[in-house]
């Protein structure tokens, strides 16, 4: 079982630290170390890890202090806060810490290989894990996204994460998160690296008409309230190729753009973004989140489309986002739809 440990002491430490200017890298044979080097956390100035004394730490790029601490056994947990602790042998080998403060302060959970980082996160969840505890893996052997489709993941090449989520919301409310992400994940894309990614209703993103990346959200009840939500992503990074079956359909950022990518910078910027928008929503409501999501969706307004709701198909124009998030669609009766969840396809207008 996963357990959060809870008697590490905790350093302060700031939380200003940037990321270098320079975007890409090569890879190295451990992707996990690559990534790292990037990442804004403390370096320790002995190579010897006492498990509950205080550390004395400045924040500079990754050193090999940090991999020894590693490979001994150790964990980094929190983000201005910083607690320190040994890990048993059935939790993930290093965690690393992102930097961004809110609900990203606890625990980032970091495998080399997991069947899905949804798995490990809902038995986190279910064995008490606070809200903002991240699961991320190299890999994923057994990767899903809906409708249990396989979410191709080989090792180093993507960016695999799940993060628990606690809003004190009704279920009806909870769709919407996933709407959120892939707002987050959008953003990223266009303002970060210069791609136009397009939102594909509910949450897949894409560019020029192939999935990119994709959210897969899943949700525990508790008396009509959340209880907690597991949000996974995955978005193609670095991949040079694609399985034949998929090879159509998918892309990468490395394909769109001819460049390699350090996969924990995009998860920093994919964090900040994340957070702004669950607690605008949170504080706010949903009517911004909507707003942008049209703003960076070409499906949901104006488009004629197709959309499979399980054995059922709608077919119409689009016609925006109920507060549900749901997707409005008029049908060639004029009668209009609200549906929860389907398969969007556009299609093409014959004049």
């Amino acid at each position: 079982m996963h357990r959060i440990t809870q008697d590490a002491e905790r350093v302060r430490a700031p939380a200003d630290q940037e990321f270098p200017e320079n975007d890409q890298h090569v890879h190295d044979e451990d992707p996990a170390k690559s990534a790292l080097d990037f990442f804004p956390i403390a370096r320790y100035g002995e190579k010897r890890f006492p498990q509950r004394a205080p550390l004395p730490l400045r924040l500079l790029p990754l050193s090999s202090h940090f991999f020894e601490y590693r490979r001994w056994g150790g964990k980094i947990q929190s983000a201005r806060a910083l607690r320190v602790a040994p890990l048993d042998g059935a939790k993930p080998r290093m965690a690393v810490l992102c930097g961004v403060g809110g609900m990203m302060r606890e625990i980032v959970y970091w495998y080399d290989s997991v069947t899905s980082t949804n798995d490990v996160a809902r038995e986190l969840a279910e064995a008490g894990a606070e809200e903002g505890t991240t699961v991320v893996a190299a890999e994923q052997t057994a990767g899903r996204g809906r409708y249990a489709r396989r979410w191709h993941s080989p090792k180093g090449e993507g960016l695999y994460h799940s993060i628990i989520l606690r809003p004190s919301a009704p279920p009806s409310r909870a769709p919407l998160l996933g709407l959120i992400a892939a707002v987050a994940l959008a953003e990223t894309l266009r303002e970060d690296y210069g791609v136009v990614a397009d939102i594909k209703w509910p949450n897949d993103v894409m560019i020029g008409g192939r999935k990119v990346a994709g959210i897969l959200m899943e949700l525990e009840t508790e008396d009509d309230r959340v209880k907690y939500v597991v949000l996974g992503v995955g978005v193609n990074i670095n991949q040079a190729s694609f399985p034949e079956e998929i090879a159509d359909v998918a892309t990468s950022l490395r394909r769109e753009t001819g460049m390699i990518y350090d996969v924990e910078r995009f998860r920093h910027r994919l964090f900040v973004r994340l957070q702004r928008w669950y607690e605008a929503w949170r504080a706010e409501g949903e009517a911004h989140v909507l707003e942008r999501y049209e703003q960076l969706s070409s499906y949901v307004r104006g488009q004629q489309v197709s959309v499979l709701c399980g054995e059922r198909r709608v077919r119409g124009r689009s016609r925006g986002l109920a507060p549900t998030g749901a997707l409005l669609v008029e049908t060639e009766d004029g009668r209009q739809e609200a549906i929860l969840t389907g398969e969007v396809t556009k299609l093409e207008v014959v004049s």
